[in-house]
């Protein structure tokens, strides 16, 4: 089977996806995202993985996107080195005008100055960035919204016809990784 990375919630272990990803037939990789030299940023998360994407790069695995790390799961599908990209309550949040964006990046710059363990990111959500960024990925899609989304109601559908070719969207009630995992092996089988 194709093999899998996850890159899971900020600041948390990859314990409860590794045990998910015991049902996965191939190659699986939830890595812990707690580690010393890393501040949790996207730029570290996305560092962290290209030692290991590389070694899979000729394999195409799907990675998934989880929350606040779909961005770097969707840098992986920009550049062309994944067969799949799932995006579990990755769509985003509420659009942000450019004075809400200042805003929220003023207020996360003083909270991490405040506390540089802060593991999260500002939450800006910039339409036109999404749209262009969503029109390049070239892979297959699975879109997967939980009750656990930050994605305004009735903007599922219209933000996964961003994507380049059509995107599965799947709605689970639960984020557990277990469910997830089951819809992705049924979209992977499918």
């Amino acid at each position: 089977m194709t093999p899998i990375v996850v890159v899971h919630d900020v600041g948390s272990s990859g314990a409860g996806w590794r045990a998910a990803l015991r049902s996965w037939d191939g190659d699986a990789h939830a890595p812990d995202l707690l580690l010393e030299r890393a501040s949790g940023d996207r730029t570290d998360v996305v560092w962290l993985l290209l030692e290991h994407m590389e070694g899979w790069r000729d394999r195409a695995p799907v990675i998934v996107g989880c929350g606040e790390h779909s961005l770097a799961a969707e840098t992986f599908a920009l550049s062309g080195w994944v067969g799949g990209l799932v995006l579990v309550d990755g769509l985003g949040g509420a659009w942000t005008t450019p004075e809400q964006q200042v805003r929220a990046q003023t207020e996360w710059l003083r909270r991490k100055y405040d506390d540089p363990s802060f593991g999260s990111y500002p939450l800006v959500w910039v339409e036109s960035f999404a749209r262009a960024l969503r029109a390049n990925v070239a892979c297959p899609v699975l879109l997967i919204e939980t009750p656990a989304s930050i994605t305004p109601a009735g903007e599922a559908e219209r933000r996964a016809a961003q994507f380049r070719q059509p995107a599965d969207l799947v709605r689970l009630g639960s984020p557990e990784p277990v469910r997830v995992v089951e819809a992705i092996k049924a979209w992977v089988g499918s």
